[in-house]
C-alpha cells in the first residue's frame, strides 16, 4: 500500500497518464482530477500530501483555482499540503508570481522522471 497521496489536477489526459507512469515506481499514490469540481470534490473527501495544479486549465487557472482549494479545505478543516503548479512558462517573473499566489514551488513542463522524482523529495520530506 502506498503512504502518500497527490492530487493531480491537469485537463490533460497525456499528463495523466505519463505521471501516472512515473509515480509507479514510487511509493506515492497518483489520484487524478481533470477539473475544478472533480478536484474540489476529491480534496473534500480525504486529505492529500501534496496537489499538483496545472496553471492553464480549460475552465479556469490555477491561479484562480488555487483559492478555492485553500477555502475548500478550511472548511472542511483539512490541512493545506503543498501545491506546486505546473506550467511550461519559465522566468523569474513568473516564478515571483506563482510565490506571491501562495504556490509552493513550480514543476516545469513538460515533465521528466527524473524532474518528478526529485520534485516529490523536495516537496514531500521524510518520505
Amino acid at each position: 500500500m502506498k503512504s502518500k497521496k497527490i492530487l493531480l489536477i491537469d485537463d490533460s489526459e497525456p499528463i495523466h497518464q505519463l505521471l501516472e507512469v512515473y509515480s509507479k515506481r514510487t511509493e506515492y499514490e497518483l489520484l487524478s482530477a481533470r477539473n475544478m469540481e472533480e478536484a474540489l470534490n476529491a480534496l473534500r473527501e480525504e486529505p492529500f500530501d501534496l496537489v499538483l495544479l496545472d496553471i492553464e486549465l480549460e475552465e479556469t487557472t490555477g491561479f484562480d483555482l488555487l483559492p478555492r482549494i485553500q477555502k475548500t479545505l478550511n472548511q472542511a478543516g483539512l490541512p493545506l499540503p503543498p501545491v506546486v503548479a505546473m506550467s511550461a512558462h519559465s522566468g523569474q517573473d513568473f516564478i515571483l508570481e506563482l510565490m506571491r499566489a501562495g504556490f509552493t514551488g513550480r514543476l516545469k513542463k513538460p515533465v521528466s522522471r527524473l524532474t518528478f522524482e526529485k520534485a516529490l523529495e523536495r516537496y514531500l520530506p521524510g518520505s
